[in-house]
């Protein structure tokens, strides 16, 4: 009777223990793997109205506009610059990069994701007068002031406003679109105020080479 007992209450020991480890199993289980998002589900450019997702892995890199110097590569974040409304760009610019006193028609909003900007105001870049920005600096330039920028090494900005995105040059010798020795009225040194009040249409500002599919 007491084997009996004993064996019973074996039994019963080794069932419960069993049971326990697999609740404990089931509990800690690995977590089920989840697909990862595609490319194109966080990508989402000029559809304001859905969320767009980026990582430095995923921007699509192409040459900047012609109304810049040459060397500056471009990515379209959100918007389309060329067009009213919104829009977010990042600007890659190459060590020893220069871009000549000039004016925007809105206000620029700009941050250093990376590198070294250097900011300057007035009518003719001069190293000796700018401003040091290391990466993670802002800055706000209002509409038709005169500014100019340099880097002393490999810099990306981010750039953010409402379009169109036009700017224009103090000096219209420093315009990379004109010839030399092109006549562009309302263009030269000294021009500030005048800019964008007495230009004929200041679409004709907008540069029309941007392929938008090339950089997306």
């Amino acid at each position: 009777m007491k084997l009996k007992g004993i064996l019973f209450l074996t039994s019963l020991i080794t069932i419960i223990t069993l049971t326990s480890f697999i609740s404990i199993d089931q509990c800690w289980s690995a977590p089920k793997k989840t697909s990862k998002p595609k490319p194109e589900d966080l990508v989402n450019i000029l559809d304001l109205s859905k969320p767009a997702f980026f990582t430095p892995q995923n921007l699509q890199w192409g040459p900047s506009p012609a109304i810049l110097p040459k060397g500056a590569s471009m990515a379209v974040l959100e918007g389309n610059p060329m067009h009213a409304g919104p829009f977010t760009i990042r600007l890659r610019l190459p060590a020893d990069y220069e871009l000549p006193a000039h004016w925007s028609a809105t206000d620029e909003h700009i941050s250093v994701i990376s590198g070294h900007l250097f900011l300057g105001m007035g009518d003719k870049l001069d190293r000796n007068k700018s401003i040091s920005f290391p990466a993670g600096s802002f800055a706000r330039i209002p509409l038709k002031m005169h500014h100019y920028a340099w880097t002393p090494e490999e810099t990306i900005i981010q750039l953010h406003g409402t379009g169109p995105w036009i700017i224009g040059y103090a000096n219209a010798l420093d315009d990379p679109t004109k010839p030399l020795d092109a006549d562009v009225p309302g263009r030269g040194a000294g021009t500030n105020a005048q800019s964008l009040d007495n230009m004929r249409d200041t679409r004709e500002e907008v540069p029309e080479d941007l392929d938008l599919d090339r950089l997306h």
